[in-house]
């Protein structure tokens, strides 16, 4: 039972049906386990960058893992009817929205299709890693990369405001998305005085042609691409609502 002592201005709504957290707990859950199982080590991917914080080192993972504890705060929300859960899972949508898409289209943008990426995973296939045969290794990266695009516009198709909130609020999507991305380029830059090695090859690849300057004006336009996805949450949000919440 709900404390008797709350007022309906407390309990009552969510931002969501109980289905979607539940299902955004199964997928997520079911990547991070995949994602273990068949995947290579982070060493394979980057020998010396992953030392100190191993498979987190990458947006992705961090991404997989910040989702999931986002879907299983949601469904606890969810099921309570907690408005301040609500609202706060509702306000942080946009930031998860933009986490996901870019995730997704990142990777097949720059990693998939690139040769040496393909050829180093097609040697871990057929010819093993620290004695380890890995199969799975292309499935492994769809499984990782494909289904957060998905989820993040079943984000935005069934969130919806909790009562008569005008949620969520497009400065705090604002301040939340950058620093988020700001958090994220400071440990790029930390592990690469720590290690002499940029996580990413693209960043390799800059850093020789342009220096500093360019690594930093590459990040900068990264930083606008996550923010402009999470402002597409937005609008996305907004384009499929209004949706009546569950009240009681």
């Amino acid at each position: 039972m709900r404390p008797s002592g709350r007022g309906r201005g407390s309990w009552g709504a969510s931002c969501c049906p109980v289905w979607f957290p539940l299902l955004g707990v199964a997928v997520y859950a079911s990547m991070v386990y995949l994602n273990e199982v068949w995947s290579a080590p982070a060493t394979f991917y980057a020998p010396v960058v992953t030392k100190f914080l191993g498979k987190l080192t990458f947006l992705t993972i961090i991404t997989l893992y910040l989702t999931l504890i986002y879907f299983v705060f949601l469904l606890v929300a969810s099921v309570t009817g907690h408005r301040r859960l609500n609202v706060l899972a509702l306000q942080a949508f946009p930031v998860f929205f933009a986490l996901n898409m870019f995730v997704t289209i990142a990777y097949y943008a720059l990693d998939h299709f690139d040769a040496r990426s393909m050829a180093r995973k097609e040697l871990a296939m057929t010819e093993g890693f620290d004695g380890i045969i890995y199969e799975n290794i292309f499935l492994a990266s769809h499984v990782v990369h494909m289904p957060g695009g998905v989820m993040a516009l079943l984000m935005a198709r069934h969130m919806h405001r909790v009562g008569n909130a005008t949620a969520p609020v497009w400065t705090t999507t604002t301040y939340v998305t950058l620093a988020g991305v700001f958090a994220y380029i400071m440990q790029i830059h930390v592990l690469h005085l720590l290690t002499g090695a940029w996580i990413y090859p693209v960043l390799e690849h800059v850093s020789h042609a342009l220096g500093i300057v360019g690594v930093i004006a590459l990040e900068a336009a990264l930083s606008v691409t996550v923010l402009g996805f999470a402002y597409c949450g937005l609008l996305l949000f907004n384009y499929w609502k209004p949706h009546k919440c569950r009240t009681e």
